[in-house]
């Protein structure tokens, strides 16, 4: 069976982290709303530790041709899989406002 994104998020470990958002990246996860949701929570995350400026250089450095994992890399100077994981405690604690 498998979990809804209240039921996965209270208790999501770094690994299915990494493995949850991975998968969205070649949309072999994609089902429903859950992209955007990620896609919202990520952004918010980015902004919260990097501020606004370093979010829009990043789609700015992205831009129509450059891949964007290096765009992320080179803005945030950090690789994505580590950034996936430093989204489990926000995760965590977004997943308590489901339960609540």
């Amino acid at each position: 069976k498998s979990m809804t994104l209240a039921e996965l998020l209270p208790t999501i470990t770094e690994a299915e982290s990494v493995e949850l958002l991975t998968s969205l990246e070649d949309q072999s996860g994609l089902s429903s709303s859950l992209p955007y949701s990620i896609g919202f929570w990520s952004t918010e995350l980015l902004v919260a530790i990097k501020g606004a400026d370093s979010y829009l250089k990043f789609l700015e450095t992205m831009g129509p041709t450059k891949d964007w994992r290096a765009a992320f890399e080179e803005v945030y100077e950090i690789p994505v899989t580590d950034f996936y994981k430093t989204m489990t405690p926000y995760l965590n604690w977004l997943g308590k406002d489901f339960s609540a």
